[in-house]
């Protein structure tokens, strides 16, 4: 876990680091959530975007999300799901 200080400059490749290492080899399930959906998508600070990413390590696509005008129950139940069937 040494290694893990020099990626805590950029939470985008601690998370990275954390499936790679950590998560695709084992079977706890995993959610990418996309926020404020409502707004412009923008690019992210990382090598690969979110949809790549999920597409690399062979995840769901991000789950979109937004409590501004509505709430989301779609990413409740989808929680719900993952917790009782990993």
């Amino acid at each position: 876990m040494g290694d893990l200080k020099n990626f805590y400059q950029s939470p985008q490749r601690l998370v990275s680091y954390i499936l790679q290492q950590y998560l695709q080899q084992s079977l706890v399930p995993v959610l990418i959530v996309a926020c404020k959906v409502e707004q412009k998508e923008v690019q992210q600070d990382h090598e690969l975007q979110p949809v790549e990413f999920c597409k690399k390590y062979k995840l769901p696509a991000p789950q979109k999300f937004t409590c501004l005008d509505r709430i989301n129950k779609d990413i409740y139940v989808k929680l719900a799901t993952l917790a009782a069937f990993p």
